[in-house]
């Protein structure tokens, strides 16, 4: 068993455990539909959420060309998922025998959901500089642009802000995606010289 599939085990039971928390939340919430008073914005969050959890676990083959791993270095690996999951824990409630407004229950909740991202854009910025040796890279501005969207989402609780964060996020996420993660495999190295991308975010 070499390192990576040493670590990576790890690495996916805990994204393995924030995809089943979002996706057997919102399977009970459709479930109490007649209880649930859905919003739009939260639904665009939690579809979001799960995108998010699942390219994670793909970027994860990146990792597969480090020889040498610290404990250190792995815990901040490890903190990716562990974010994920948080996000995903505030994100989706438990429905009960009440009646349910998401649209209350996002905002009431909006600081757990979008401390946990501000953390996680902070901590993949950080993980770059480590693992590539530079202090800024392409795929570090399309980060910051989630650590400042998130950051504004814990501050204020306009409506409009928060839809237009939700619809922002649609086209940013399908941009890093398209940019930095459709490729798995060996033509993918050139993109991470080029772009100074992490080998846990994109690709390796």
């Amino acid at each position: 068993m070499s390192p990576f599939d040493y670590i990576s085990v790890v690495l996916s039971v805990v994204i393995g455990l924030g995809l089943s928390h979002l996706l057997s939340g919102c399977v009970e919430l459709v479930q109490a539909r007649e209880r649930v008073r859905f919003y739009w914005v939260h639904t665009i969050w939690a579809v979001l959420t799960f995108v998010g959890i699942v390219y994670l676990w793909w970027s994860i083959w990146g990792l597969r060309n480090l020889r040498v791993w610290n404990f250190g270095s792995f815990l901040l690996l490890l903190l990716e998922p562990v974010l994920m999951f948080v996000a995903a824990a505030f994100l989706v409630p438990k429905p009960d025998e009440r009646k349910l407004d998401l649209r209350g229950y996002y905002f009431g909740n909006r600081q757990g959901i979008f401390g946990a991202y501000t953390a996680f854009a902070a901590l993949l910025i950080v993980q770059n500089g480590l693992l590539n040796e530079r202090l800024w890279t392409t795929a570090d501005w399309y980060l910051l642009v989630v650590l400042l969207i998130s950051a504004g989402a814990i501050a204020t609780e306009r409506p409009w802000y928060h839809a237009a964060a939700a619809i922002g996020f649609v086209a940013w996420l399908t941009a890093f995606i398209a940019r930095f993660g459709l490729l798995l495999g060996s033509n993918a190295r050139r993109q991470i010289r080029r772009d100074g991308l992490k080998p846990c975010i994109g690709h390796g």
